[in-house]
């Protein structure tokens, strides 16, 4: 985040996601990410993530892993929506990094939340 920031408002607004759950969605990002199949997809990966039980970085990471070669996806069409719903945009650090962080239930309640409004 240091490097994408230029100012210290910038690097307030760019890390808003570790501290509050996104009020809105980048447009641009939506239009380009949520797909009409892309709300079963997320809901499929929510049931997935709402069942572990060891909930960190790399737990997380093996997981949607294992969920894309299942299921046939690649890693921009599942992390794109999956970053959206949790952060507002689809830029930022690593997504189980982010998710790890915030907690399983934030997780949980922001792709339950993006699923009920976008």
């Amino acid at each position: 985040m240091k490097s994408r920031s230029k100012s210290l408002v910038e690097l307030v607004d760019q890390s808003d996601y570790y501290f509050n759950d996104p009020i809105e969605f980048d447009e641009k990002a939506l239009r380009k990410s949520w797909k009409e199949d892309t709300p079963n997809m997320v809901g499929s990966i929510k049931q997935v993530l709402d069942s572990l039980e060891d909930w960190n970085s790399d737990t997380l990471q093996e997981t949607m892993k294992s969920f894309m070669e299942e299921n046939d996806l690649g890693f921009g069409k599942v992390m794109k929506p999956v970053r959206l719903a949790l952060c507002g945009t689809i830029n930022g650090p690593s997504l189980f990094s982010i998710m790890e962080l915030i907690g399983k239930d934030a997780s949980i309640r922001r792709i339950k939340h993006a699923l009920d409004h976008l």
